[in-house]
């Protein structure tokens, strides 16, 4: 075969060469190698990728990198030219078992995800590659998509509450994730009091002062027990009256507190 393909051009004879012995001897690796040298022109990716597969079952114990490199191949073969992104995502699996954590690797299994809605599988990376990131700035990316995907996707929005106050702990000035916290806790009522207890922190270092009166009156809106209400309610009143200089509105908010009170006792 070799001599046919490589002294005749003859690359079609060759493959058919190489395929009979290799039939004949299953474990042949310089037959593995030469076919999967002469079919990577694209006529046959199926079968291109069983070579992929049965040199990768070949390999000694001292060819992790090699192992490694014909995964990835194989399953970028599976999800361009095969069009099959289950074996796809099953190979690339087995290339990340191989070298755990490949950044190469997590983003083609993350676009696949992504495109077959596996929204567990995608949280998964996307936790791996959060928890062994380096740079802060990717770390919040990271965790910013995490919470969209729990929210949005899974609607577990007390989960994506939880991983948006590990982005506000990080970076309290982020305004995609307080505007994200501040729209769940608009929607969900019965979360308001979680909501309320990210962003009031947050909202006070920042000095954002409107904002905060408005999480606060958003919490309010939520409680039930008076003693709760009148305490949100000197809290609003605080406000106006130390950081915003509107004794009017905090005279307001401190009438409101005693009608509060008031209801209780009466």
């Amino acid at each position: 075969g070799e001599i046919r393909r490589d002294k005749l051009d003859d690359e079609p004879g060759a493959i058919v060469a190489y395929e009979r012995a290799l039939e004949a001897q299953p474990e042949d690796v310089f037959c593995v190698e030469r076919l999967i040298e002469l079919l990577q022109d694209g006529k046959n990716p199926s079968r291109l990728v069983e070579l992929y597969e049965r040199r990768v079952e070949l390999a000694e114990a001292g060819e992790s990198d090699l192992r490694y490199e014909l995964l990835v191949k194989a399953g970028a073969v599976l999800e361009g030219e095969v069009k099959d992104r289950s074996r796809a995502i099953e190979v690339l699996g087995q290339a990340l078992a191989a070298r755990p954590g490949d950044a190469t690797v997590l983003a083609s299994l993350n676009r696949m995800y992504r495109a077959e809605e596996l929204w567990p599988d995608l949280l998964d990376n996307l936790r791996l590659q959060a928890s062994t990131c380096v740079r802060g700035d990717e770390r919040v990316t990271l965790r910013k998509e995490i919470a969209g995907i729990l929210e949005e996707k899974l609607e577990s929005h007390e989960d994506a509450l939880e991983v948006y106050r590990q982005v506000l702990d990080e970076a309290p000035d982020d305004a995609a994730a307080l505007s994200a916290v501040r729209a769940i806790g608009e929607k969900h009522e019965e979360l308001r009091d979680s909501v309320s207890s990210i962003l009031v922190p947050m909202l006070r270092l920042a000095r954002r002062y409107d904002e905060l009166v408005e999480i606060l009156e958003l919490r309010l809106s939520a409680e039930e027990e008076p003693l709760q209400k009148v305490s949100t309610l000197r809290n609003i009143a605080d406000v106006y009256e130390h950081q915003l200089n509107r004794p009017e509105l905090a005279l307001e908010a401190i009438l409101r507190a005693l009608a509060a009170d008031a209801s209780d006792t009466g």
